[in-house]
C-alpha cells in the first residue's frame, strides 16, 4: 500500500482492517498446518499486529513520494576525506581503490543516496 495509507490520519480505519486481514490469513494458515490451532491463538493475533506495526514503522520511516521524487534531496555529496571521517571502519580509500582499480578516475568525490 503506498505510505499515505499508512501515516495519514484519515485512513486508521483501512489500517485497522488490514491487520484484521493479517490475522485471518494468519488463523487459516494455521487451521491449514495444525490439527487445533487454538492453542496458539494468541500468538497468531500478536504477530498479526506485529506485522501490521511493523509495515507501518517502515512506512513512517520512509520518504513522502513528494520528497522521492526530488533527486535533488538524494544527491549527497561527500569528499574521500569526509567519507573516510565519517564512516572510518569502512575503509572507503581501499575500496574505491579496489573498485576503480581499472578505470581513469578522479577520486576527489563520490555520491552516496540516502
Amino acid at each position: 500500500m503506498p505510505r499515505d495509507y499508512y501515516v495519514l490520519p484519515q485512513f486508521t480505519k483501512m489500517l485497522e482492517f488490514r491487520a484484521a486481514m493479517i490475522q485471518s490469513i494468519f488463523i487459516a494458515f494455521a487451521s491449514l498446518v495444525l490439527d487445533d490451532p487454538t492453542p496458539f491463538y494468541d500468538g497468531i493475533v500478536k504477530a498479526a499486529q506485529e506485522v501490521a506495526q511493523f509495515e507501518r514503522d517502515i512506512a513512517m520511516a520512509s520518504w513522502p513520494d513528494t520528497e522521492m521524487r526530488d533527486y535533488s534531496l538524494q544527491y549527497n555529496t561527500f569528499t574521500l576525506h569526509q567519507l573516510e571521517t565519517i564512516y572510518p571502519e569502512v575503509g572507503f580509500q581501499t575500496y574505491i581503490e579496489n573498485l576503480l582499480s581499472g578505470v581513469d578516475r578522479d577520486a576527489s568525490w563520490i555520491a552516496i543516496r540516502k
